[in-house]
């Protein structure tokens, strides 16, 4: 299918009945982007405008994001789910190789894959993964970690319960940015977190929301990386991203300027002139299929 023939949206189905609606756009190599937990796939609007004359960008909301139907499923491993999620989605496309662009939660889905997808993934940006369970190897961490749970992420989870959204969303997006911010966002930018309520809900009620990766598989990716953070994060992103930098010493790490948590939102066009900047660094083709159909790439 040619990029001019291809539908500029849909609704990839996966096995077992879900449907993920997604955003195809563009044409030359492919540039896959993630939404964190309170956005979906039209939260890329100024990547978009940005990356599509040069790449492929494709953007796809989670199965419990907008405007998904999908009914509930099993949320204890939330993450293994999304990840299985992402490769039969890239299946669905006929995508064998891309670049993976995650924020929040989305670069955790990214990094989830890369770790059991490498041939794949032509390279790997990773902004703010939560991370947390690294975050508790440090006592700063393992401080900031409790806090965040007790004051944060169980009350959230409790004001879902109760029916309020709206409560939940202030906690959450204060806890992640480390001051009370929704009320400062735009309207268009509340309204995209109440209408993806269902997902945050979803995941405050998982059983293992941030599970611990394996260091040492992460520290063994091939793949080109770059590291992405806000200048105003909150103190527990900054502790995570001190961990994965860390763990990945020859990876850049960029902080972004005048941006919290939500880099790609609150500073887009330093955001996507650092993916640019790596991209043009990072291009590598991709070699034939083998006798098996899977595809390598070249670093």
């Amino acid at each position: 299918m040619t990029a001019a023939s291809r539908p500029a949206r849909g609704d990839a189905r996966l096995p077992g009945g879900v449907r993920l609606h997604f955003r195809d756009e563009g044409r030359g190599d492919c540039v896959v982007l993630l939404h964190g937990g309170m956005g979906d796939c039209d939260s890329w609007e100024p990547q978009f405008a940005v990356l599509r004359p040069r790449f492929r960008v494709i953007s796809y909301s989670r199965r419990d994001s907008h405007p998904n139907t999908n009914g509930p499923s099993g949320n204890t491993h939330m993450l293994e789910r999304d990840v299985e999620d992402l490769r039969d989605f890239l299946r669905c496309l006929s995508v064998d190789c891309c670049h993976l662009v995650g924020t929040s939660y989305g670069a955790l889905v990214a990094l989830g894959f890369g770790l059991h997808n490498a041939i794949a993934v032509r390279s790997l940006v990773l902004c703010e993964p939560p991370l947390h369970a690294w975050a508790r190897h440090t006592p700063l961490g393992t401080s900031l970690y409790n806090t965040f749970m007790l004051e944060t992420w169980l009350p959230a989870r409790a004001s879902f319960e109760q029916g309020d959204p709206t409560t939940a969303l202030e906690l959450l997006s204060a806890g992640m940015s480390g001051a009370p911010v929704f009320h400062a966002w735009s309207q268009e930018r509340r309204r995209a977190a109440l209408r993806n309520g269902r997902a945050m809900q979803a995941l405050t009620a998982s059983t293992d929301p941030f599970p611990d990766l394996p260091r040492q598989q992460i520290a063994a990716i091939k793949a080109p990386l770059l590291l992405l953070s806000g200048a105003n994060t909150g103190p527990l992103h900054r502790v995570v991203m001190e961990e994965l930098a860390r763990s990945m010493p020859a990876a850049p790490w960029i902080t972004i300027p005048d941006a919290g948590h939500g880099v790609s939102a609150e500073n887009p066009a330093a955001f996507t002139a650092a993916l640019v900047t790596f991209f043009r660094g990072s291009l590598s083709p991709c070699d034939p299929p083998d006798a098996g159909g899977r595809l390598s790439c070249r670093t």
